[in-house]
């Protein structure tokens, strides 16, 4: 068979597609493995003061980040110290990104802070290397007008990182903001 850069574009679209599939079947199915393994590309952590061994509901969270213009966020507890945390699907908003990455929330009492992770989502990933491996192609080609999708694309990519990168830093100061005063509020556990 042939190596043609027909097949070579014929797989990569393939290898976004499922990519893309993967993405969305294992972020709707909360599945537990991928919100704690992957690709970290953004790791902060948030000191707090709680009393309190127990996190915030991820009813009040997702209230917090209920947004009528930008993206909507869920919360979903793993454990009794670790929420996975994404955009929710399927919202149809005024304001819009690409989201290139999940988020793993974890409560760390003993350490008085909290973590939060975010994970590469794969659908980017995978965009992201197959059109930098095209515009190389196309580069070695001589092509510059066939450069102006994978640019594109790789840029598109860049700038939703810092969007998101915000709003997991909110997402972090809020939660321990708020278990700070959870002390306040409740006291310490007996």
């Amino acid at each position: 068979m042939l190596w043609t850069p027909y097949l070579a574009s014929f797989i990569g679209f393939c290898s976004v597609i499922l990519a893309l599939v993967a993405d969305i079947l294992l972020a709707a199915l909360w599945f537990a493995p991928y919100f704690r393994f992957g690709l970290p590309i953004y790791v902060r952590t948030f000191p707090s003061k709680p009393a309190t061994n127990w996190p915030l509901p991820a009813h009040e969270l997702e209230q917090a980040f209920k947004s009528s213009l930008a993206l909507s966020m869920s919360f979903r507890p793993l454990n009794e110290s670790q929420y996975a945390f994404r955009e929710k699907l399927l919202q149809f908003k005024l304001y819009r990104y690409l989201p290139i990455m999940h988020g793993l929330l974890t409560w760390n009492h003993a350490q008085g802070s909290i973590q939060i992770k975010g994970y590469a989502n794969w659908f980017p990933a995978v965009f992201v290397a197959i059109s930098a491996i095209q515009a190389i192609a196309y580069a070695l080609q001589g092509s510059t007008t066939s450069l102006l999708i994978p640019i594109a694309c790789i840029f598109i990519v860049a700038i939703s990182y810092p969007v998101e990168a915000y709003s997991y830093a909110q997402i972090g100061r809020y939660a321990a903001r708020r278990w700070s005063e959870l002390q306040v509020a409740y006291g310490a556990d007996a």
